[in-house]
């Protein structure tokens, strides 16, 4: 198993190359990004990478670090700080993210190095202030307008964080579908739950209430009929 505290050891202008040769396979890669930038392929360049560390800098080492890793790889989040040989009294501070991927037994076969452009720059006093707050800034509000400008982009659906809000609101009604069948059904299955006789009884009553005789309306008044003369 590949130990941090091996790859942190490295990180000094008298390196051990024996961690390189306990921890790296033979046909390694070994690749920087941005600055410096270079990529190299072999344990024996590699030696030579780690061995330049005493020749352009006073004094190197890792201040802080935290890493993630799994069984094929490690994420190595580290701070370092750099004195050079040409300006031995000014320290740099710098963010590099050191990416290592391993085999099946453990070796390393691929050893990626990326520094923090950002960290870099807020080691230079003018470019600092210019680019964090002049050049950062108007960055952001040229991708903000240039989204504004993009009119073919539409939302598809309904926003679901907005109509969970308005279902939240204490003035929302639920609108409900009237189905207007709903008491012809009731009705229906009424009249299919009653016996023969008790539907003509029901019939008989509904005949018997349309024909209500109303008895103070002397002209409906079936009493007030005079008899049919059968004599005629």
């Amino acid at each position: 198993m590949v130990d941090i505290n091996d790859i942190i050891k490295l990180y000094t202008v008298h390196p051990n190359l024996d961690l390189i040769d306990k921890n790296f396979a033979e046909d390694c890669e070994f690749e920087a990004f941005n600055i410096p930038s270079f990529k190299v392929k072999g344990i024996e360049a590699i030696h030579e990478i780690f061995k330049a560390i005493g020749f352009y800098a006073k004094e190197i080492r890792i201040s802080k670090y935290n890493y993630t890793h799994s069984s094929h790889c490690i994420v190595l989040n580290t701070q370092q700080e750099i004195t050079f040989n040409i300006l031995p009294f000014v320290k740099f501070n710098y963010r590099m993210i050191i990416n290592i991927h391993k085999n099946k037994e453990n070796k390393i076969t691929k050893f990626e190095e990326i520094t923090d452009l950002e960290s870099v720059i807020q080691n230079i006093p003018l470019a600092n202030y210019g680019y964090f707050n002049i050049i950062k800034p108007a960055f952001g509000y040229l991708m903000v307008k240039a989204g504004s400008y993009n009119r073919g982009f539409h939302i598809n659906g309904p926003n679901k964080i907005q109509a969970t809000m308005e279902r939240l609101s204490d003035n929302f009604i639920e609108k409900k579908e009237v189905n207007y069948s709903e008491p012809l059904i009731k009705l229906s299955k009424n009249f299919n739950g009653l016996t023969h006789q008790d539907k003509i009884d029901n019939m008989d009553e509904e005949v018997f209430n349309s024909k209500k005789i109303d008895i103070k309306d002397g002209s409906n008044n079936a009493w007030n009929k005079k008899p049919l003369n059968l004599h005629q």
